[in-house]
This record gives C-alpha cells, structure tokens and sequence, in this order.
C-alpha cells in the first residue's frame, strides 16, 4: 500500500513537472492573428504583433471589421501565463474592447474583451499581410 502511494507521489511530480516545462517553453513575443477574409472581400480578425524592450513587452494591434483599422502600440502587460492590455477606444481600433486580458498558450493568445465570458482565441503564426491571399503591392 505504502509503495503504491509512493508511486502515485511520483507519477505526480513527473506530471507536474513536464507541464511546467510545457509552459516554461512558451515565449511571449511573436505574432498572434485571426484575421480573414469573410463575405467575399470583408476582412475581420484581430493581429497582435508582441516584442520585447528594455521597459517591458509592447504590441502593435490591429483589427478588422470589414475593413482593416489603422494598427496601435500598445503596453503588454505579463505575468505568465497572464497577459493583459488596454486599447484606445473602440472607435478608432475597431476592435472589441478597450482592455483585453487573458493568457498566454501553446497555440496562441485567449483574449477576453471587457466583460465578455468567452474568450477571442488568437493563434500564433504569420500574420495575414504576409501570407499571399493578404498581401498587398
């Protein structure tokens, strides 16, 4: 019985600890976008570009409902896995909200927007303007 709870004990820290490292392998900085094109030519979505300096981290915000809304810098704050921020008002970034707040995953960004429950998920990758069906000359 003993060596079984022992066992148990052990299994629990490898656990804990591979998560750990999970977690400890997520950087923050990089590029987050949901945009895309809906409705033929409508373009909506959200792109976070998050880098590092010697104040702490900043991003450069965009977002898109059927149009896309001139970008703004932003100060990040984190406190891994949490991540918050504020935007300028609605009307001018087009976005959801003026605080967005969340965390931080493998696979990207959980943003929730003021007071809404569920939260935007914001995937890490290339940002629309760079792949080809965004690209412009």
């Amino acid at each position: 019985m003993r060596l079984l709870a022992v066992s148990r004990f052990f299994c629990l820290l490898a656990l804990l600890a591979a998560g750990y490292q999970a977690f400890a392998d997520v950087k923050v900085t990089g590029m987050y976008s949901n945009m895309t094109i809906s409705g033929g030519e409508d373009l909506s979505g959200m792109e976070i570009f998050i880098t590092g300096a010697s104040n702490g981290y900043h991003a450069l915000v965009q977002c898109a409902k059927s149009e896309p809304m001139p970008p703004v810098l932003v100060t990040v704050t984190v406190s891994e896995p949490n991540i918050s921020f504020n935007l300028p008002p609605v009307e001018k970034t087009g976005c959801e909200g003026t605080k967005a707040k969340g965390k931080i995953t493998l696979d990207g960004l959980e943003l929730s927007f003021g007071d809404r429950y569920k939260p935007t998920v914001i995937k890490r990758g290339l940002s629309f303007w760079s792949k080809s069906e965004g690209a412009q000359d």
